[in-house]
């Protein structure tokens, strides 16, 4: 009798046990476990410049043809009569992430952003030995950063509209270092070295031929005819330079009318030191 009721009490022991496990809820997971890594385009979003993404035309290697984020894996290598990159359309920003795009003296442009486009960005890279332009910016509100853009067949950089060239480097070009074509482009923070070495009589470190330009805080030495040269023969109005320092450019550092607005022009006083507290200024040495 003893034995029966241990048991019976055994019994209810484990019941009461199954029951308060079924009191936690089921051990069933709702749905599928989802995956643990993070896809290709999660760690790099951006889409690469190359044959298979970026295929190119009979005007240039790399094509570009759909607005995005692009950016380069290695150097790249020009090719004989084609340019390096070009793009299309609107919307871009190519990051050359560190490498080069080298015309190799067969490519005909190391960029061209085409006519029409707007919002492109081109930075962080070297472009050089292409026997045209390095950069072709024909963009409505183009922005050139961090760029050294040396040793091309013709001007470093070439501007449209509304574009912008900061922090770059243009440097022993045959033409401009920049050139500006139209109005309101801003060039500031750039070195500008030893362009000019096809010795154009009116080339220069920077070539205006455009109004409303402002030109700030650029360094320029050692180009062959001008350091800053705005066009007379246009009648330009209203470009500033600001703060620039130019020596050692030829025929004359700076060139320009009198419908430009230009801060003073500071040169070295007689103890060989440029003093002035005018922000506006410009220094000559």
């Amino acid at each position: 009798m003893k034995i029966a009721i241990s048991i019976l009490i055994s019994l209810a022991g484990l019941a009461f046990q199954i029951q308060s496990v079924d009191a936690q809820g089921s051990l069933t997971p709702p749905a599928a476990p989802g995956p643990a890594m993070l896809t290709l385009s999660q760690v790099e979003p951006r889409t690469p410049v190359d044959a298979i993404h970026t295929p190119g035309n009979g005007t240039v290697e790399f094509a570009i043809t759909n607005s995005g984020s692009y950016f380069l894996t290695t150097n790249l290598f020009g090719v004989s009569g084609k340019g390096g990159v070009g793009i299309y359309t609107n919307d871009v920003t190519l990051d050359l992430n560190g490498y080069s795009l080298l015309g190799a003296s067969v490519g005909s442009a190391g960029v061209t952003v085409f006519s029409g486009t707007t919002n492109i960005i081109v930075r962080n890279g070297l472009i050089s030995g292409w026997t045209g332009l390095g950069v072709n910016c024909l963009a409505y509100n183009g922005i050139l950063q961090n760029l050294s853009i040396t040793g091309n067949g013709g001007s470093g950089v070439l501007l449209q509209n509304l574009c912008q060239v900061k922090n770059c480097t243009s440097s022993g070009n045959q033409d401009n270092g920049i050139q500006i074509n139209a109005n309101g482009c801003l060039i500031s923070g750039n070195l500008c070295n030893q362009n000019n070495q096809g010795n154009i009589i009116d080339d220069a470190g920077i070539w205006v031929g455009a109004a409303n330009t402002r030109i700030e805080n650029n360094h320029l030495t050692g180009n062959t005819s001008y350091g800053i040269y705005i066009d007379v023969d246009l009648g330009l109005t209203n470009n500033m330079i600001v703060g620039n320092s130019v020596q050692g450019d030829g025929a004359n550092d700076y060139f320009y009318s009198t419908a430009q607005i230009v801060g003073p022009i500071m040169t070295n006083n007689a103890t060989g030191i440029i003093t002035n507290s005018n922000p506006w200024a410009n220094f000559q040495f």
